[in-house]
């Protein structure tokens, strides 16, 4: 490895990432020549800061280099510590796991479980998914034994019959799915906002639960939400592979063919649409960051240019991302909304719907 500048490479790197993601590289940018130096200083730099000696060497060079700025404690992010330090972010790159592991910033609780074992966060509500997790995986098991099989194919908790409406069930005839539906709330709930304690340790946006939540929104809407407009908690699908298959046939033929509902066409194209996407811009992070032996790594300017060369437009960087996470979470939103208006606004057939397009004034 040749003679390491690490000031100069992250100047280089700070170019490298703040530059306006539109520009082609031949207006105003850098030569590719000097893009190739960028990107070979920067691998310097990951391989440096990989290797504990070269790394604690490098931070040793940073700090000699910068001024005194008064050093302390701060905090710079919802209960992110910055520790006796001159030189601020640079200095959680000497650890992997101290990036994350800083205590504080929990929801609940104080201090109460907020700990780690080994890279894993527990939390308060690691404790409380873990207990949701464990009763109500405990319960199915109990239901199939009861049930008398242990085919997991055949293991079916079914909900209670109609005619106990939204009351409570006894326990062998419908109880068992309501305690098992609390529980897989109470999980999916607790495991959302863990995500949100960690997202607050990290002084990071809260767009993963956020998405999340659009899943824990699609099954409150099955279990929770449907029944409650319906009437009873038998409209909610039972736990099992082959029972809920049959629940899913049986709710379409019920409005003759649930293709014919708009919100349900909305979903499954949002669905295609995302996958799509997903695989468009895998491929191009591939093509451009995984070259073949001898080659360099591109940079996003190549992946600009292509969309741009392909279709005439790129939206960037950090727009196919956003584009990727609104198709996400608008495939799952339409997801429920098909079938939360299944039943409670819309009861005849789907394709009966469709009447209204036949009954346009300006048709012959």
């Amino acid at each position: 490895m040749g003679h390491f500048h690490p000031v100069r490479a992250a100047q280089h790197q700070a170019d490298l990432f703040h530059r306006q993601p539109g520009r082609r590289p031949w207006r105003g940018q850098p030569a590719f020549g000097q893009r190739r130096e960028i990107v070979r200083d920067f691998h310097e730099l990951i391989q440096i800061l990989t290797d504990a000696d070269h790394r604690r060497a490098l931070l040793g060079q940073i700090q000699k280099r910068l001024p005194d700025s008064g050093g302390g404690r701060g905090i710079h992010a919802p209960c992110r510590l910055v520790h006796d330090q001159h030189f601020g972010p640079l200095q959680h790159l000497a650890s992997d796991d101290e990036l994350l592991q800083v205590r504080g910033g929990t929801l609940l609780g104080g201090d109460l479980f907020d700990f780690w074992v080994g890279p894993f966060y527990v939390g308060f509500f690691g404790v409380t998914t873990i207990f949701f997790s464990a009763l109500g995986t405990i319960l199915i098991l109990w239901g199939a034994a009861h049930q008398g099989t242990w085919n997991p194919w055949l293991i079916n908790i079914a909900p209670p019959d109609l005619s106990y409406g939204l009351g409570a069930a006894p326990l062998m005839e419908g109880g068992l799915w309501q305690i098992i539906t609390i529980c897989a709330t109470g999980a999916f709930l607790s495991w959302a906002l863990r995500e949100v304690e960690i997202c607050r340790k990290l002084g990071i946006g809260y767009h993963v639960p956020f998405a999340f939540g659009f899943a824990i929104l699609a099954y409150v809407t099955l279990v929770i939400f449907r029944p409650l407009l319906m009437g009873a908690w038998g409209h909610g699908f039972p736990y099992g592979i082959f029972s809920h298959l049959d629940w899913v046939s049986n709710t379409g033929y019920a409005y003759l063919h649930f293709h014919y509902n708009p919100a349900h066409m909305l979903a499954v194209s949002l669905f295609f649409a995302t996958c799509f996407a997903l695989a468009l811009h895998g491929g191009l992070i591939l093509s451009a960051a995984n070259p073949e032996k001898g080659e360099e790594m591109k940079t996003p300017d190549h992946e600009d240019t292509f969309f741009r060369d392909f279709i005439g437009y790129s939206i960037g960087t950090l727009g196919i991302h956003r584009l990727g996470f609104l198709l996400a979470i608008n495939a799952v939103f339409f997801s429920a909304v098909c079938i939360i208006i299944s039943g409670p606004v819309w009861t005849k057939g789907w394709p009966e719907w469709w009447n209204w397009w036949l009954d346009l004034p300006f048709w012959p």
